[in-house]
């Protein structure tokens, strides 16, 4: 019976343990959520924002999102 409360207590210890290693966890998956980066082309004709989410590619001025719309073609230098 002592070797089993033994065990039991071992077990909560680590149940604790892994409980205060984990408690940031929460607060970090906040601050990355939070991370962003904008990157413009030289000629200011794209700009993209790369953040936790993925990017978000925006084209000309006014910024629009960029890509294909139909019936247009895509020019190749």
């Amino acid at each position: 019976m002592d070797q089993l409360i033994a065990q039991f207590e071992s077990f909560r210890s680590k149940i604790r343990q892994a409980e205060a290693d984990f408690a940031g966890v929460g607060e970090m998956q906040e601050r990355i959520a939070e991370i962003e980066s904008t990157a413009t082309s030289p000629d200011g004709t794209v700009t993209v924002v790369a953040g936790a989410g993925g990017t978000s590619p925006t084209c000309g001025s006014p910024p629009a999102p960029c890509g294909r719309t139909p019936g247009s073609s895509r020019r190749r230098s």
